[in-house]
């Protein structure tokens, strides 16, 4: 627990991590089974890349979405909640958990949503043509 007082980023880190662990349980479940044990679907999510989805999410996406997070909007709202001692943990536990799923994942839908309306857009006027 102290280390965890004088180091509150990976308490955030910790959260994180459990956070991915538990939105992706069912995807860890699949890739546990063998494969005689995978139905048709299950066995297609393997064969595009469930391990590396998985792999990504925890060594790429949950780190810099926190790591994004902590350095970005925690100082903006670190003096007001932080007060008290006895709290960093409980707000470093919130930037892990808010961390994981809100900048990464609002940059790659946006990301994604632009590249469709250009894809799109694209295809519309290829077919006026």
């Amino acid at each position: 627990m102290a280390f965890f007082l004088k180091n509150p980023i990976f308490f955030a880190y910790l959260c994180g991590f459990c956070l991915v662990v538990l939105t992706k349980l069912n995807k860890i479940k699949i890739l546990l089974k063998s494969d005689e044990q995978r139905n048709d679907n299950e066995k297609r999510m393997v064969k595009k890349g469930l391990k590396i989805d998985l792999l990504m999410a925890l060594i790429v996406h949950t780190p810099l979405s926190i790591t994004l997070f902590w350095f970005a909007i925690f100082p903006l709202i670190k003096s007001s909640l932080l007060e008290i001692q006895n709290n960093i943990l409980f707000w470093s536990g919130m930037v892990g958990i808010v961390g994981y799923g809100f900048p990464f994942s609002l940059v790659k839908r946006f990301a994604t949503k632009v590249t469709y309306n250009t894809l799109d857009s694209l295809t519309k006027s290829q077919k006026k043509s």
